[in-house]
């Protein structure tokens, strides 16, 4: 028998003997002390007793049931853990994300005014290519020639005068490229 059941059974022999010794019995002392004999007597004989076996098996679920129980919870706290490392993780990613996006707008922009700036450049170029003097002098004869539409022949100097700084252009546009 089980340490429990024994130490149950010894309660209730106990309670038996103290009912039986409560009545007016003659010789008190030495009932009592043949009740405790016996009691001890029987009590040595449940302990040699075997328990049944489905009495075992059910102490041996039990135990398993417990352990189980145990691994149970140790993996739930494995489990909780692990979701809390991927919620972090999830969280670094995301931000991760966020930076790559902000890091490519910005990337956007500097290309963008990388152009602005080549393009500003390739026509400052081009300007000092055709002296401010000439172009003014170009214009002012393009403005005369509009007022006198008669004058075919300014007409054809202009003319003449910008095919040449094209040609210029045109000679010094490898140089710049």
């Amino acid at each position: 028998m089980s340490v429990t059941s024994l130490a149950d059974l010894e309660k209730n022999l106990d309670l038996a003997i103290l009912a039986t010794l409560a009545r007016k019995l003659a010789n008190k002392k030495d009932f009592q002390e043949h009740l405790n004999v016996l009691r001890k007597r029987f009590l040595e004989h449940c302990s040699t007793l075997n328990v049944p076996f489905y009495k075992q098996k059910l102490e041996g679920a039990a135990h398993r049931l417990l352990e189980e129980t145990k691994k149970s919870e140790a993996e739930k706290q494995t489990l909780n853990s692990l979701e809390e490392n991927l919620r972090a993780v999830v969280s670094a990613l995301e931000k991760n994300e966020q930076e790559t996006n902000a890091l490519e707008h910005q990337c956007s922009v500097w290309r963008n005014t990388l152009q602005d700036q080549e393009e500003e450049f390739e026509q400052a170029k081009m300007r000092k290519a055709v002296p401010g003097s000439e172009a003014e002098t170009m214009a002012r004869k393009l403005g005369e020639i509009l007022k006198n539409s008669e004058s075919l022949q300014d007409a054809q100097e202009l003319l003449s005068l910008a095919h040449r700084h094209v040609d210029e252009l045109f000679n010094l546009l490898p140089e710049v490229i």
